[in-house]
């Protein structure tokens, strides 16, 4: 790592020093990412089928791999971030039993997270096919 003293000593001015300290301080604000936006506020009311159903060990954590029949917005004015045609993990802390499995569904569905990263929950499943 070179010193002040050495850069001074190779010939660099004092101003050219400074204005490169300076420089490489402002641009270690541009370089700094900004702030990580939300998902905006959503929810669908789904119709999927339960393709597997996985109990999360040590919590009441259940998910369960979907492949969405039908979607649409809850209620008006709340986008549905949800297509038909998906397969994709949801998650929920309902109280579910294992012959869910294979069983259509529907349920309220919302996504959540950041640009990071999304989740998908739902909750008041009723099941459609016995």
């Amino acid at each position: 790592m070179t010193t002040v003293v050495q850069w001074v000593r190779s010939g660099l001015s004092f101003g050219l020093l400074l204005s490169a300290i300076l420089y490489s301080g402002c641009s270690m604000i541009y370089r700094t990412p900004p702030g990580q936006a939300p998902i905006i506020p959503n929810g669908s009311l789904v119709t999927a089928y339960v393709q597997t159903l996985q109990y999360m060990p040590g919590n009441s954590l259940k998910r369960l791999y979907l492949e969405v029949l039908t979607s649409k917005p809850l209620r008006p004015g709340l986008p549905s971030l949800i297509a038909p045609g998906q397969t994709l993990w949801a998650n929920t802390r309902l109280e579910i039993a294992l012959e869910l499995l294979g069983q259509t569904i529907r349920a309220v569905a919302r996504l959540v997270g950041d640009e990071r990263g999304q989740q998908l929950w739902i909750d008041q499943i009723e099941v459609l096919t016995p």
